[in-house]
């Protein structure tokens, strides 16, 4: 697809979907009744990313507005998502700079085992917000990698960028190895692992 397909597409798709009633930083109370909301519900928090797959993917959702927000929890170690219809707003805009990372942290996507052919995760370094990391077994005779980004659907997200890391076939891929590629990659030693948002979503 060229780059005026790409832009028809996305014209058609912001045509097609409602724009979201919630931005970048604004801070939020969890207010839905869904499974989802369970263990959050009256907790606030701020929406850090904005998120059209659910109406890409579900033409047919009986969700209201689905728009779908990462929300970091009540400024905790914490990052879920939910949809439109389970957040109310507080009427105030955080600061980006209150979100940059102050020390190296990771987020899997998958439980982590202590073998992997493929993870995919979030990663945020100090200084920064959070990014998408993908590990895969490729044929490459030593560790490998390659920054990319990935552009936003809409108007009203964010193009995600991140890093995606190649172990040779026969390397173990385990957290121990993954955690000492991305001390090789960016330079960061003691990495922690938190509960961070959803690299499906980020990208």
């Amino acid at each position: 697809m060229n780059s005026s397909q790409s832009s028809a597409v996305k014209n058609d798709l912001e045509k097609s979907i409602s724009k979201p009633n919630f931005q970048h930083f604004e801070r939020v109370i969890i207010k839905g009744d869904a499974k989802r909301c369970k263990d959050f519900e009256g907790n606030r928090g701020t929406i850090i990313w904005l998120d059209s797959s659910a109406f890409r993917s579900n033409k047919n959702s009986k969700i209201p507005n689905d728009w779908l927000y990462i929300v970091n929890v009540s400024n905790s170690s914490t990052w879920k998502s939910f949809f439109e219809s389970d957040l109310e707003s507080l009427g105030c805009i955080d600061s980006e700079s209150d979100h940059l990372g102050i020390r190296p942290e990771i987020s899997f996507d998958l439980v982590m085992e202590d073998e992997h052919q493929y993870m995919e995760g979030s990663y945020r370094l100090p200084g920064t917000l959070w990014n998408v990391v993908i590990f895969k077994k490729s044929e490459v005779d030593e560790l490998a990698y390659e920054f990319t980004i990935w552009e936003p659907a809409t108007i009203w997200e964010r193009a995600a960028s991140g890093v995606v890391i190649r172990f040779p076939l026969k390397a173990k891929m385990g957290l121990e190895e993954i955690l000492s590629a991305m001390t090789k990659v960016f330079q960061f030693k003691n990495w922690t692992v938190v509960n961070g948002p959803d690299s499906m979503l980020l990208r």
